[in-house]
């Protein structure tokens, strides 16, 4: 997909990194997406029937099925369905510190800290400081067959108060492993007008997600489903007053149309121009590692944590007991942030000193070259004039 960033003429832009340190960092929010859990309703099932085995190797697509935002909520894990045990900075939390939304890839997905007005800040790197998921994710309750050819959840980790969008930037935990994800914060600082055309947190931009910030993934799927609403008269994810697109087999005139907008949307075709990169922008880079868990010594204590709960009764399968679980360890691997800052190579001030500096030279050797011009003549009239006192003498 083609930049919109754009300089103006003989401007360069210059990018400066800088490590700043700080004594807290404000953590990112993080979402977790999980499968469908259950049996699903006839309707649904029936749907499910035929659909054609070309979806990726973690991407569960739910969209182009009957299912509404309720049926989503039923269906769906929910965090109160997965949740072992969870600690954020050595301090427990629960269910209740996650809310819940829906993607149309993934199912529900539930994010911690997505308030920013609210949020909760690590003050030391390492694991201990950050957040420690323990979740219970059953392969076999999940949609399986042609829709999931892999069992885990899948992660976004994004700034607090933007939407998530674990299709686009997620990465997927499996089960039977325990997950160390170390972040560093990375902040981009771009130039405004007339240098780009970046956008502020507050621009007026034509969000179909209400209630989170200015994000440019947002603004071009916002861009993208009110294109298929227009083209289509259907959305492939829940949006207020707009219908569901169905698949091929529920409705094939939709399907088809979906198909031709979604080429156009990859193809840079859709009028979507006016969704510009943030003009400060707050990225997270991750490193992830992987070990086996729980370990096979374990798995007695950790069976007794799981019978204090009631969750044991859920494994349904003990000789592959490490399928039904995952850990995650997401925290800050160093309390400092790198900063891109945007830079004009060659700003305006700079140029009208060096203008006052060429007319100061110039004209300071203007005079130089009259008062050495005015002493030449000086000199020569007095030679002149002593030559004629020597003639009269």
């Amino acid at each position: 997909m083609k930049s919109f960033m754009h300089c103006t003429p003989l401007m360069d832009v210059v990018l400066l990194a800088c490590p700043c340190s700080v004594t807290g960092l404000s953590l990112h929010s993080t979402s977790v997406c999980a499968a469908y859990n259950g049996s699903l309703s006839d309707d649904i099932g029936d749907a499910l029937q035929g659909v054609p085995n070309s979806v990726n190797l973690t991407q569960l697509d739910f969209s182009g099925l009957p299912i509404t935002s309720d049926e989503y909520l039923q269906y769906g894990f929910l965090p109160e369905d997965m949740l072992i045990s969870c600690t954020w900075n050595g301090e427990p939390c629960s269910a209740s510190n996650f809310t819940v939304s829906q993607n149309p890839f993934y199912g529900n997905c539930f994010t911690i800290n997505g308030d920013p007005k609210a949020p909760l800040s690590a003050n030391r790197p390492g694991p201990s400081a950050g957040l420690v998921l323990e979740l219970f994710a059953d392969p076999y309750e999940g949609v399986g067959g042609e829709l999931s050819t892999s069992s885990g959840v899948r992660m976004s980790l994004h700034e607090p108060g933007v939407k998530p969008f674990p299709d686009e930037d997620g990465f997927s935990l499996s089960t039977g492993f325990s997950t160390s994800i170390g972040v560093r914060q990375l902040e981009v600082q771009r130039l405004g007008s007339p240098y780009s055309n970046c956008t502020g947190q507050d621009a007026n931009w034509q969000s179909l997600y209400p209630g989170y910030s200015y994000s440019r993934t947002a603004c071009l799927q916002s861009c993208l489903a009110q294109s298929m609403f227009d083209t289509c008269g259907c959305v492939e994810t829940f949006l207020v007053g707009k219908p569901i697109c169905l698949n091929a087999k529920v409705n094939k005139v939709q399907a088809d149309c979906v198909a031709r907008v979604r080429e156009s949307y990859r193809l840079d075709n859709l009028n979507c121009d006016s969704c510009y990169n943030p003009c400060i922008d707050r990225l997270y880079q991750s490193t992830l590692s992987l070990s086996a868990w729980p370990a096979f010594d374990y798995q007695y204590h950790f069976t007794q944590k799981l019978n204090a709960q009631n969750i044991s009764a859920r494994v349904n399968a003990p000789e592959v007991f490490r399928e039904y679980f995952i850990r995650a360890e997401i925290y800050f691997e160093e309390l400092n942030y790198q900063q891109i800052i945007q830079r004009p190579s060659y700003p305006v001030e700079n140029l009208l000193a060096d203008i006052g500096g060429q007319i100061g030279l110039w004209a300071g050797l203007s005079v130089l070259g009259f008062l050495e011009l005015f002493d030449f003549v000086g000199q020569f009239l007095l030679i002149l004039v002593g030559l004629k006192k020597v003639k009269m003498d």
